[in-house]
Parts: C-alpha cells; sequence; structure tokens
C-alpha cells in the first residue's frame, strides 16, 4: 500500500495517506458496530465514534490492534464479557 502511495503522490502531487487513514478508521467504526465489539473483553470495546477517534489518531497501533481483535472474534477466540450482577439486582 505504501508504494502505492507514493506512486500516487508522485503522479499526482496529492498525499492518499490521510484519505486511507480516515477511510480505514470509519470502516472499523462500522464493522466494530456490526461485530459488537462492545461486548467483548478487549482494550477496543468502545463505542464506534471513540473506536473512530482511536484508530484515526493513533492508526499504526489501533488499525492492527482492532484487525487482531476482530479475527479473534470471528473464529470464536475471544468470548462475551459476562455480566456479573450486583447484590443490589439479585432477588431473595
Amino acid at each position: 500500500m505504501w508504494i502505492a502511495s507514493e506512486i500516487i503522490q508522485a503522479t499526482t502531487g496529492v498525499s492518499v495517506t490521510p484519505y486511507m487513514i480516515l477511510v480505514s478508521a470509519v470502516w472499523a467504526a462500522i464493522d466494530s458496530a456490526k461485530i459488537e465489539l462492545r461486548k467483548y473483553p478487549s482494550g477496543l470495546s468502545y463505542h464506534p465514534v471513540v473506536l473512530f477517534i482511536a484508530v484515526a489518531a493513533l492508526w499504526i497501533i489501533g488499525l492492527p490492534w482492532y484487525l487482531a481483535v476482530r479475527y479473534k472474534i470471528k473464529k470464536g477466540l475471544l468470548n462475551k464479557k459476562v455480566d456479573i450482577p450486583s447484590p443490589e439486582n439479585i432477588e431473595n
């Protein structure tokens, strides 16, 4: 991808990198809602808007991390969070 980005920038004078970051951050946010990422224990279990900001701001770390968590969810290697009832919610 980096080579293609450099070729496009050399021929058109336009850097593709910011667009690539934004598009991949939007995709991660939309996809996280589809796979219900917030239901799984992960350092990325946030609302899609927060995930978009995190991936866009820290793309070099955020996107590979998201892809790794997504892979684990898709392959069934990551179990959903377990809700533990609080003592106030337990009926006698």
